[in-house]
Order: structure tokens, then C-alpha cells, then sequence
């Protein structure tokens, strides 16, 4: 397993999915575009309850904590969240 750790400004908060097919794991969705404090611009996705906790709480311009894996999919690098607090 390959956990990471980051800091950062949310710079954009994209649409919350909500998934009804029973087949897959994920209920809901929420995208994100975070800048890391090194500059770097990285994708964040995070589901179910840590995805209703963003939507629920206002996080955008926010400086956050991020715990969470790298995970990949047809060329593109993006993190699951799985736990992220404002700092």
C-alpha cells in the first residue's frame, strides 16, 4: 500500500456524483484540484463519507491536510482521500 501525505490549497472543488449502480463500491464522488505547497497542482478524489464531509463542510481557498493512496486509471495519477482536515 502506498500512503501519502499532503498539504495544500483547494483550488477548485468539482461536482458531487452519486453513483446508484449496486455493483459498484462507491456510492459517491467528489473531485478536487489541490496546489501543494512545493507549487504542484495534483487531482483528488474522494468517496462516500469523506466525500459528504467536503461537500458539507466549505473547503474551497481552504489550507488542508491530506491523508490518503495514489491510485491510476487509463493514464492519469490521481489520490484517493482518505482522511483530510482543514490546517
Amino acid at each position: 500500500m502506498n500512503v501519502c501525505f499532503f498539504i495544500g490549497e483547494v483550488l477548485e472543488i468539482g461536482k458531487f456524483k452519486f453513483i446508484v449502480n449496486p455493483k459498484i463500491h462507491f456510492k459517491s464522488e467528489i473531485t478536487m484540484k489541490i496546489k501543494l505547497i512545493d507549487g504542484n497542482i495534483i487531482s483528488v478524489i474522494a468517496y462516500n463519507e469523506v466525500a459528504d464531509y467536503i461537500l458539507r463542510n466549505n473547503f474551497f481557498k481552504s489550507k488542508v491536510f491530506m491523508q490518503g493512496n495514489l491510485r491510476s486509471s487509463t493514464k492519469k495519477i490521481y489520490i484517493n482521500i482518505y482522511h483530510i482536515v482543514k490546517v
